[in-house]
């Protein structure tokens, strides 16, 4: 199984999150000039059959972008629920860090 990482740590605003998606995900650029692009970009039938998404910094994007974040989280579990029903699978992990006591 394939394992993606985004950095959200670095995202700031819709255009750096973006961004991250990118290259994250190794989808090209012109998928992230929208939500609807993202979304088809990561449904395609050549998309791996198992894979994960790790988020790092997920909490605190969270916190610091609620909007992007609410938007993020909708187009990965749409993407998710297209996935398996072409009987693939996307997991979302969330990273946290070890000193974070609520990390568990």
């Amino acid at each position: 199984m394939a394992l993606r990482a985004i950095n959200l740590t670095c995202a700031t605003d819709e255009r750096s999150l973006m961004q991250e998606l990118m290259r994250g995900l190794s989808v090209p650029l012109e998928a992230t000039q929208s939500w609807d692009h993202l979304l088809a970009a990561l449904t395609q039938p050549e998309q791996a059959e198992r894979y994960g998404v790790l988020l790092q910094g997920y909490r605190d994007f969270c916190y610091r972008q609620r909007r992007l974040c609410d938007q993020m989280d909708a187009v990965l579990t749409e993407a998710q629920r297209i996935l398996a029903a072409q009987n693939k699978q996307m997991y979302l992990l969330a990273a946290y860090a070890e000193a974070d006591p609520k990390h568990f």
